[in-house]
């Protein structure tokens, strides 16, 4: 019945996952390089925090790097988005390794200040550390068994839009914060929305279609929680942009 064949798929899914997680690719897993990059980030993160705990300085710097290095890279690679390309991790391409190590540094060493320096509530902290798990998630799950690994520099090269994002907080009050504001939520929607969510959702549903469940609900979990955090992230920016035009409010986007 109905039943069992939901627990014969459970097993058959929790067989897998028990193969999988193991399952670490032959090259080099990269642990010692992860901590090499994340402590100098983590003591860089909480100076700069420290300092000006009021200004998203770090953020500024690291999000305009590495949208840098990955619009570098892709561009070089022609931009492809093609499932078979995606999936790939090529431990040989030592660009990509670099701008994965990096974000997976920056996004621990981001973190870091939330707990012990910045005042801020309890809901935007959580989303905060949410994002910032989910992605180190993925990109060390990447590294460790050998998939998706160009998927990720593509979702890395999101943080171009987090340019604009901590911008708005190093700008002046007025007409020039509103106009960043503008750039930020044109590049959120053009980019993120209709250039990148379309992708995720191929990917996502293509590793779905082969039943890859460890690829799916593992490697791939950052892109998986990506999708409502973006839905909320779009009702946020539209709900500012309408205060600030047809109420005349001060543009005031959390930066979660």
């Amino acid at each position: 019945g109905p039943r069992k064949n939901k627990k014969q798929v459970r097993r058959v899914i929790m067989e897998e996952f028990k193969d999988q997680l193991f399952n670490i690719s032959p090259e080099h897993p990269y642990i010692n390089e992860i901590l090499v990059y994340t402590i100098p980030m983590a003591i860089l993160s909480l100076i700069i925090a420290k300092l000006a705990s009021k200004k998203p300085i770090m953020s500024f710097m690291m999000t305009t790097t590495m949208a840098y290095l990955c619009v570098k890279y892709l561009s070089s690679k022609g931009w492809n988005s093609d499932y078979d390309y995606l999936i790939i991790t090529d431990y040989e391409d030592k660009e990509c390794i670099t701008i994965m190590l990096f974000c997976i540094a920056y996004m621990i060493g981001d973190s870091l200040p939330h707990f012990f320096i910045f005042e801020e509530s309890s809901k935007d902290r959580f989303l905060f550390l949410m994002h910032h798990s989910m992605v180190t998630v993925s990109i060390s799950s990447s590294l460790i068994y050998g998939r998706y690994g160009n998927f990720m520099i593509l979702l890395i090269s999101s943080e171009i839009t987090n340019i604009f994002l901590n911008a708005i907080y190093l700008v002046p009050s007025g007409l020039i914060k509103t106009l960043v504001g503008l750039i930020f939520a044109i590049s959120f929607f053009g980019y993120r929305m209709a250039y990148l969510l379309p992708v995720i959702l191929d990917v996502l549903y293509q590793t779905a279609s082969q039943e890859l469940w460890f690829d799916l609900f593992v490697i791939n979990f950052g892109p998986i929680l990506a999708i409502p955090l973006h839905a909320y992230w779009s009702i946020i920016i539209l709900k500012e942009f309408y205060d600030t035009i047809f109420a005349g409010k001060q543009l005031d986007i959390k930066k979660e």
